[in-house]
């Protein structure tokens, strides 16, 4: 603290003194040179400008800041307050505080409504694409149009749609890291089947659509055989990160559905890209050969890129990429080939992002390695740049436009185009594939997901002048529309899971553990306090270990890997302690809610968790902890783990009938691990007594309790023990106090446990 006020008193001194000089010191007179008559500083210089209006406050920058829009305040003779008003009104302006204001405001309202849209069960992206409509025409411009002008003035349009056009390069290239090539192989025959069905109806079917479109939406000028393939291409587009990610969070990883789905979306996803880069050239050529160039040199860079380029990073990656980091030199080469490959496709008139999702493609096949490429450039590209593209999007989309009653037919109609080409193809060929009706219906929807990459075709669309505002803001709809309908249809069709099957080996059982952690050291401290209570004769597995995941950036191809890594150290401690345990994954937009859901789900009798204080307190009932307390009917244990050793020496304070439950608890644990557990109380405690003559009585041989009595439980609780048990009641009126400042681990148990 001395230090603190020496360095402030020193800090004021001298400022004061910086302050006395120059404050005292109104032009300097005095000059090194021996002709002082020539001011070198304002030799060939330009005119100061005049005070009333400083250069920096010419507004040059940006237009649109003139005598009409500025606040009438002369800076000479208002008053401080006001000069500091008019100068923070006039630096707001410049480009790069309009700038930042967009981007704290896109970043902002795009967090906002993904988090809202996951509460409703539906996918990020689909709150992300809202609340670009929110700031568009539609809604702000309607409403507010004076702040969306002020916020969005058109001549900033063109540096925000740059922006966003480097987020795609980097989406579109971790967009082709996640694809697996050896679907091609492995998945030759339903998949291809499968995803060609979803590509070749719906193409076929907006073909047919864009006859009786063309009169009406198409630009005038437009060659109809363009207009109709770029329609085709709309209806085709699966969104195969946002099906990943819907695939993850509802547990389908590992079914055989779910791996179909992706497998389908994945060659999907391949075969459309490759079929838009050919409708680009030929939208962008008017004469055939300029087109059979376009398209030959499309394929000898894809040639050259899979059998030259892919070769030599496979050798860097294995030679030059650790286990742990991706070196700056191969990250810079890396970078470099992504612009090359994105700038190439560009120049020869397909589209930058086709050359970056090749770039992805071709990227070495280790999951490390994509794994570490993945999370540098995943954060900056989907955090900060890709929401700018969902604000160009619903900056161009303009719903107004669909209140007439024919444009809400036309609406319509094209919806009933996409769903029945994409979902209906997807779903009867799924059928004849040999899926049953209810796969088959989830397979189909899972297809129909279109999201970012259906916005992606249609921006390019817009762009290239290929679709009008009134059928772009259609066809976002549709996107919109088709997205949001997964969810709904995967609850309509019920299609069987991994956890489903296994649900019914569980039934025969009335005690079940669930074990839900964060990292692997949390799980391993909550098995080694499970064993003691667990029936290692039993041959069905009484424990579930469950780890949930907040972070959605995982790719599948990554996923497998985290999992091995999360669960590797639970099941190989396991293993030793000659435990079975069964072993849950899952990617989570809401932790507490489910672990409520997989709980009920595997008919668990209690969740066992580890203990979180909260950030502003000492908590740790609070938060997620707190959630799955007061929503759950099964018992709840929490484990505050401090030794991180197997509890061997253990209290248990017990203080009334609402402590059976930790009764049951020492009963148990003692006759399962062999321990003797003290059982703490104070006197004249009939409820101890009760159960002090039920263990002389029943369990004396069995259980090992030693029944100790005192009126100051806090001094017995300050020994050294591996591990305090406690009931909820008690933790929340005592327990906070009682155990400040000792190093035992502490349980803290709400529910019977029972057998």
């Amino acid at each position: 603290m001395k230090n603190v006020l020496l360095y402030t008193a020193i800090l004021v001194v001298f400022g004061a003194g910086i302050w006395k000089f120059l404050s005292s010191v109104e032009r300097p007179n005095i000059s090194l040179l021996s002709h002082p008559s020539k001011n070198l500083s304002t030799e060939n210089s330009p005119a100061p400008a005049k005070p009333t209006e400083p250069a920096a406050n010419r507004n040059l920058e940006n237009p649109e800041v003139s005598a009409v829009n500025r606040p009438a305040a002369n800076p000479e003779s208002s008053n401080i307050f006001t000069f500091f008003i008019y100068n923070i009104y006039v630096n707001l302006h410049k480009p790069l505080s309009l700038l930042f204001m967009q981007l704290l405001t896109i970043l902002f309202l795009s967090r906002l409504c993904s988090i809202l849209f996951k509460k409703m069960g539906q996918p990020a992206v689909i709150g992300e694409i809202f609340s670009g409509i929110l700031l568009g025409p539609s809604a702000l411009g309607l409403i507010l149009p004076e702040v969306r002008g002020f916020l969005f003035p058109e001549n900033s349009i063109e540096n925000l749609q740059l922006f966003s056009q480097v987020g795609l390069v980097l989406f579109m290239f971790i967009i082709g890291m996640e694809l697996d090539l050896k679907v091609f192989i492995e998945k030759a025959n339903a998949a291809i089947l499968i995803s060609h069905s979803g590509i070749i109806l719906p193409f076929f079917l907006g073909i047919l659509l864009s006859y009786f479109l063309y009169l009406d939406f198409a630009p005038s000028g437009l060659a109809f055989q363009s207009f109709a393939l770029f329609m085709g291409v709309s209806m085709s587009m699966t969104a195969f990160p946002v099906l990943a990610r819907i695939i993850q969070e509802r547990g389908m990883s590992r079914s055989v559905l779910g791996n179909l789905a992706l497998s389908c979306a994945a060659i999907g996803d391949i075969t459309a890209w490759f079929i838009l880069a050919l409708i680009v050239s030929i939208v962008k050529s008017t004469e055939l050969s300029h087109v059979a160039f376009v398209v030959t040199g499309t394929v000898i860079f894809t040639l050259i890129m899979a059998l030259l380029i892919r070769p030599i990073f496979q050798r860097m990656s294995r030679i030059y990429v650790s286990g742990e980091i991706l070196g700056k030199g191969i990250m810079a080469v890396i970078l470099f080939l992504l612009i090359s490959s994105a700038l190439f496709t560009e120049i020869l008139g397909v589209h930058a992002l086709f050359g970056a999702f090749l770039a992805g493609v071709i990227m070495p096949s280790g999951a490390r390695f994509r794994g570490l490429l993945t999370e540098k450039l995943e954060t900056v590209g989907e955090i900060i740049l890709l929401p700018l593209f969902f604000a160009i999007t619903g900056l161009r989309t303009k719903i107004g436009l669909l209140i007439d009653p024919s444009l809400l037919l036309v609406t319509g109609l094209i919806l009933i185009t996409a769903i029945t080409g994409k979902l209906g193809g997807g779903m009867l060929a799924a059928r004849f594939a040999g899926s049953s009706w209810r796969d088959s219906l989830a397979l189909g929807a899972l297809l129909n997901t279109r999201g970012l990459m259906e916005l992606i075709v249609l921006n390019i669309g817009y762009e290239l002048g290929i679709f009008s505002d009134s059928l772009f803001a259609m066809l976002v709809v549709m996107a919109l529309v088709t997205t949001a309908m997964t969810g709904p249809l995967l609850n309509l069709a019920k299609p069987r899971t991994d956890s489903g099957l296994a649900l019914k080996e569980k039934k025969k059982q009335r005690l079940h553990l669930l074990l839900a952690f964060g990292p692997s050291a949390s799980g391993m401290s909550l098995l080694r306090l499970a064993e003691g209570l667990v029936d290692k004769k039993k041959n069905n597995p009484a424990i579930t270990a469950l780890h949930l995941t907040p972070s959605s950036e995982y790719t599948h191809k990554e996923e497998t890997l985290y999992r091995d890594r999360s669960f590797g150290p639970v099941i190989e401690l396991a293993s030793r302690l000659n435990l079975k345990i069964e072993t849950e994954f899952k990617i989570s937009s809401d932790v507490s809610s489910d672990i409520i859901k997989i709980a009920k789900h595997r008919e668990a009798t209690h969740i066992f968790m580890g203990a979180a204080k909260t950030i502003f307190g000492d908590n740790i009932m609070a938060g997620k902890v707190g959630e799955v307390i007061r929503s759950t009917k099964c018992g709840v244990g929490i484990f505050l783990d401090r030794l991180t050793v197997k509890p061997e020496n253990i209290l248990l304070i017990h203080t009334g009938k609402k402590d059976d439950d930790l009764m049951e608890f020492a009963e148990r644990y003692s006759v399962l691990s062999g321990l003797t557990i003290t059982v703490l109380s104070k006197p004249n405690n009939p409820e101890f007594d009760a159960w002090r003559r039920h263990f002389q009585r029943r369990l004396f041989e069995k259980s090992r309790l030693k029944l100790v009595e005192t009126v100051d439980l806090k001094s017995e609780i300050q020994k050294d023990y591996h591990l305090i048990a406690m009931g909820y009641d008690y933790w929340m009126t005592h327990g906070l106090s009682d155990c400040r400042g000792i190093n035992s681990s502490l349980f803290i148990l709400r529910g019977r446990i029972q057998d």
